[in-house]
C-alpha cells in the first residue's frame, strides 16, 4: 500500500509539471519553423528506431513508401532543439527533440506537431520515450520486432489497424498521468505484453488478429480500467490480483473459476488463447 501511496505522490506532482506543457501546446501557429528529413534504409537488417521527445503533438504511423523513413516537425521557432542521426552501419535511427530550457519555458505558448511515419516493409524495433503531449499512434500493417513506449503526461492513444506483419517479440507501453487507449492490440500479434498506467483512466482492446498463444500483464496504479476480451476464437486464462478492498472487480459472467484462475468458456475449444493477469490496483475494473 505504501508504494502504490509513494506513487501517488510523484504522479501527482508530475502532472502538475508535464500536463502544463501540454495545454500550452495548442497555440496558433505562429513563428513556426518546419524540419523535414527522409532516411532511406539500404540495409536488410532490423532498423532500431529510438525516439526521445520533451513535449509536441505526436503521430507516428505507416508510411506509403517503401524502405524509407519521413520525419516530419513543425516547432515554434527557436525555443526547441533537434538531433537526429541515421547510422546505416548499425541500421539505427536516432531523434530527440528538447524544449531548450525546460524550467523556465513552463508558461510559454509553445507549439509543436512530431510526425514520424515509418515503411511497412522493413522490420523495425521501436523505442519511444514522451515526457508530455497529445500522442497518436497507429502501428498497423508495419513489422514491428518490439514495441517499447513510455509517456509521463498527455493523453495516449495506440492502435493496430491492421496485423503486424511478423510475430512481436516483446511489446512493452508504460504511463505515468492521463487517459490511455490501447486499440485492437491483438493485431500488434504480441508473445508478451507489459502495460503499466500510473494515475488516470486505461482502456485496452485485445481483438485483432491474435497469435496461438499470448502472454499480458495490464497493471494501473489509480483510477479506472476498462478490459475488452479478445475475439471468440481465442480462450482466455484470467488471474486478477486485487489491490486489498480499494479495488472494485467485475468478472465477466460467462467465466468459470478454478482454483486461481478464471477461464472463459471457450478456453477448451479454441485456436488460440491468451493468458492475461490484470492488477487494477486503487479502482475499479470492467471486462467488456
Amino acid at each position: 500500500m505504501l508504494t502504490k501511496l509513494f506513487r501517488f505522490m510523484i504522479f501527482a506532482f508530475m502532472s502538475c509539471l508535464l500536463l502544463g506543457y501540454s495545454d500550452s501546446l495548442l497555440a496558433q501557429r505562429y513563428g513556426t519553423a518546419r524540419f523535414k528529413q527522409k532516411y532511406e534504409i539500404n540495409s536488410d537488417k532490423v532498423l532500431h528506431v529510438n525516439i526521445d521527445i520533451d513535449a509536441a503533438k505526436v503521430k507516428i504511423r505507416k508510411f506509403s513508401r517503401s524502405k524509407e523513413v519521413q520525419l516530419s516537425i513543425y516547432f515554434t521557432e527557436d525555443e526547441f532543439k533537434i538531433y537526429d542521426d541515421y547510422d546505416r552501419k548499425r541500421s539505427r535511427l536516432d531523434i530527440e527533440f528538447d524544449i531548450k530550457g525546460w524550467m523556465n519555458n513552463h508558461n510559454k505558448d509553445l507549439e509543436a506537431e512530431f510526425l514520424l511515419e515509418l515503411p511497412s516493409d522493413v522490420e523495425i524495433d521501436l523505442v519511444a520515450k514522451i515526457k508530455a503531449g497529445e500522442i497518436e499512434i497507429d502501428l498497423g500493417g508495419l513489422s514491428l520486432v518490439g514495441l517499447d513506449l513510455t509517456t509521463w503526461a498527455g493523453e495516449v492513444q495506440v492502435e493496430f489497424s491492421e496485423p503486424n506483419q511478423r510475430e512481436m517479440d516483446y511489446l512493452r507501453i508504460n504511463t505515468k498521468v492521463g487517459e490511455t487507449k490501447i486499440i485492437r492490440l491483438g493485431n500488434a500479434r504480441f508473445k508478451e505484453a507489459e502495460i503499466n498506467g500510473g494515475i488516470g483512466e486505461m482502456r485496452v482492446d485485445f481483438r485483432g488478429r491474435m497469435l496461438n498463444e499470448a502472454l499480458a500483464d495490464v497493471d494501473l496504479d489509480i483510477g479506472e480500467t476498462t478490459i475488452y476480451l479478445p475475439d471468440d476464437d481465442v480462450g482466455v486464462k484470467l488471474f486478477v490480483s486485487k489491490f486489498l478492498f480499494f479495488s472494485d472487480v467485475e468478472v465477466p459472467r460467462n467465466f468459470r473459476k478454478s482454483g486461481r484462475y478464471y477461464y472463459s468458456r471457450n478456453y477448451d475449444d479454441a485456436k488460440n488463447a491468451l493468458s492475461l493477469r490484470v492488477s487494477p490496483g486503487l479502482g475499479e475494473l470492467h471486462f467488456n
